[in-house]
This record gives C-alpha cells, sequence and structure tokens, in this order.
C-alpha cells in the first residue's frame, strides 16, 4: 500500500522525503518499488523469527504502527491532491 501510494503522490507531484528512495524513484519507479518491496519482505522475516521474544513482539507492533501512521499520511497526501 505504501509503494503504490507514493508512487502516485509522486506522479501527481509530491517529492519524495527519503534521499535514498527519491534516488532509486529517479533511476526507475521498477526499482525504487523493488527496493522497498524486498525491504519488507527481509523485515518481516527478521520480526518473524524474532516472535518469541519481547523485543521481536515490541519491534513488531513499532513497525505496524509506524506502517500505519505512513499509510495514514500517503492516504491524506493523495487525497489532497
Amino acid at each position: 500500500m505504501d509503494a503504490l501510494l507514493t508512487t502516485e503522490a509522486l506522479e501527481a507531484g509530491a517529492q519524495e522525503a527519503n534521499p535514498l528512495m527519491e534516488a532509486l524513484f529517479n533511476s526507475g519507479t521498477a526499482r525504487a518499488l523493488a527496493f522497498k518491496l524486498s525491504l519488507v519482505a527481509v523485515l518481516s522475516w527478521v520480526l518473524w523469527g524474532m516472535r518469541r521474544f519481547r523485543l521481536g513482539l515490541v519491534a513488531t507492533l513499532a513497525a505496524a504502527g509506524t506502517y500505519v501512521l505512513v499509510t495514514a499520511y500517503h492516504m491524506a497526501l493523495v487525497a489532497a491532491m
């Protein structure tokens, strides 16, 4: 969801705030989306491996909360365009 909303916002004229992602989007949307999706997959796998530990639970909740906030921000941004 984040990747799709980011792409839509950039196509509508928004600026990417993350310098790394800006460079990736400038080199091609497919490359940036592949990076984002790969990062989510790797982090999900790491968090799944840590699920039995308290730190794993805290990290998972923090990641999920951050993702919800970022997605809500993107939805509001796209709706305002």
